[in-house]
């Protein structure tokens, strides 16, 4: 039966079967409808130049393709690839076609950025084959929330002796809460290694983009005051399916508090919280290079279980500088720590 490649229409059936296709292809990336549609939404909501397409085989969707201008880590012609295929389907030339269907959609496109686990070796075989370039690891770590040791964590929670530690849910009862957190968000995120020049965002894009989505879970996302200043933050993110899964999302504290172990202890405050709402599981990212949160992150539990490769392509003809040619460190589009 001939394949035909048509443009993603936005209705529920739609999202519904992309993020089954995810969850079969890439069972370790959490894409439920919910996410998803709230994803594209942040993208109208902040002009962001998009595309998708889906493979159709008879009346079944067994592909798809998405690619949109970043924000956080946006330039002219840089744009961010997500592409699918349902396993029953793959070998058969569909990327290629999604690939191509979706840059002539937007020709302006001058590089092309995705990401790629190990756990999904021949999508990372074929990408690299393609010509992407491996510019950053991640690792991607899980902590047994039932196995993390209570006194461990307990011990390094005597770093934040001295530190208002409250969950944003209750400082939302600040009239400027939203600034404060947007400040800090902005400040500890464009420090988070990256192979590409960060982009602050606007107030009203922030709260849209990460505190107005479905994974928002504003009683396990912890800042930590010292006085009146906001210093630190350690946030975690639900899944929207209802799972006993969390991810870890942004953790980073201000340059003048480092090194005290304030990382870790918000850390071990986000896993007692989790045992105590009894999830099971906790997913982070961590770049190879950032060896502080990595200490933080074994501290409280956490192991590595498989890598992520962020990959860069610029398109031929179109001179659009690598990440090694402009000398920076080795990150990813989704940063977290």
């Amino acid at each position: 039966m001939p394949v035909t490649i048509r443009p993603f229409a936005p209705t529920d059936a739609h999202y519904e079967r992309l993020a089954a296709i995810c969850a079969r292809a890439t069972p370790w990336h959490w894409h439920t409808r919910a996410e998803i549609q709230a994803y594209d939404a942040s993208l109208a909501f902040n002009d962001q130049k998009y595309a998708a397409f889906v493979a159709v085989e008879g009346i079944e969707i067994i592909g798809f393709v998405r690619i949109w201008e970043l924000l956080r880590y946006g330039a002219p012609g840089r744009r961010y690839l997500h592409l699918v295929i349902d396993p029953d389907h793959q070998g058969r030339g569909l990327g290629r076609q999604l690939h191509d269907r979706a840059l002539a959609a937007m020709p302006e496109t001058t590089e092309l950025m995705t990401e790629i686990s190990t756990e999904h070796p021949r999508g990372l075989a074929i990408a690299q084959a393609k010509g992407f370039v491996t510019e950053g690891i991640e690792y991607e770590q899980v902590c047994a929330v039932d196995q993390a040791d209570t006194a461990v964590l307990s011990r390094l929670q005597d770093a934040l002796v001295g530190l208002d530690v409250q969950p944003l849910s209750a400082l939302k009862r600040l009239p400027d809460w939203q600034e404060r957190l947007h400040a800090l968000y902005m400040s500890l995120d464009s420090d988070v290694p990256a192979p590409v020049a960060y982009t602050p965002i606007s107030l009203a894009a922030y709260l849209q983009a990460e505190v107005e989505i479905p994974s928002a879970l504003h009683d396990a996302c912890f800042i930590a005051r010292d006085g009146d200043a906001w210093i630190a933050i350690s946030e975690m993110r639900k899944h929207a399916d209802g799972s006993k899964r969390l991810y870890q999302d942004l953790t980073g504290v201000a340059p003048a508090y480092r090194k005290r172990g304030i990382a870790s202890g918000l850390k071990a405050v986000c896993i007692q919280w989790a045992q105590a709402q009894g999830y099971t599981e906790i997913m982070t990212w961590n770049d190879q290079d950032n060896a502080g949160m990595l200490r933080a992150n074994a501290k409280v539990g956490f192991v590595r279980v498989a890598e992520a490769h962020l990959l860069i392509k610029p398109l031929e003809g179109s001179g659009a500088p690598t990440a090694q040619s402009q000398g920076q460190q080795a990150g990813s589009e989704e940063p977290s720590a």
